[in-house]
C-alpha cells in the first residue's frame, strides 16, 4: 500500500476502499503513508462530505500538526486492540490478565515509539470487542 494509492481509495467515494482506506491510515505508524497523506485530511473529509471514518483523519490531522507520538491518540479510540498493536510492533503488551470479578482482561502496554505507559482494560466483547486506554503517570 502506498500513500497516492490509499489517497485514490479515498477520493473514490465508493464504501468498501473508503473504509479499506481509514483503517489502513489508522493501523499504522509508518511515516512514508501518514506523511505524504497528513495534508489531504481536510480535502478528504470535505470530499466525504463528514463521514465517520473511525479515527483516520483525527490521525492524519496529528501528524500534520507534528503534535507527537501517535500512541496519544490511543485513549480517544477505543479500537485500538493492545495485541494487535504489539504484534505490528506499536506497543510493549504484557500478558493479559482477567479480573476474575468483572471478567475484564487488561493489560499494561508501553509506546515502543516513546515509551509512555498505559493501563488497557478490554471494556466490550462478543464480535466487536473495544478498549479503554487509559495514560499511566
Amino acid at each position: 500500500m502506498t500513500a497516492k494509492a490509499l489517497s485514490d481509495d479515498f477520493a473514490s467515494g465508493d464504501a468498501t476502499r473508503v473504509w479499506s482506506a481509514a483503517w489502513a491510515v489508522i493501523r499504522t505508524h509508518d511515516p512514508r503513508l501518514l506523511g505524504p497523506l497528513a495534508p489531504e485530511a481536510g480535502r478528504i473529509a470535505r470530499a466525504l462530505d463528514g463521514m465517520e471514518l473511525g479515527g483516520a483523519l483525527r490521525r492524519l490531522r496529528h501528524v500534520h500538526l507534528g503534535a507527537g507520538c501517535l500512541c496519544a491518540l490511543y485513549p480517544g479510540f477505543d479500537r485500538y486492540d493492545p495485541t494487535r498493536e504489539g504484534a505490528a510492533g506499536h506497543v510493549h503488551p504484557d500478558a493479559p490478565v482477567v479480573d476474575r470479578a468483572t471478567y475484564e482482561t487488561r493489560w499494561q502496554s508501553v509506546c515502543a515509539e516513546c515509551g509512555a505507559p498505559f493501563a488497557v482494560t478490554e471494556v466490550g466483547g462478543y464480535h466487536y470487542p473495544w478498549w479503554r486506554w487509559v495514560p499511566i503517570p
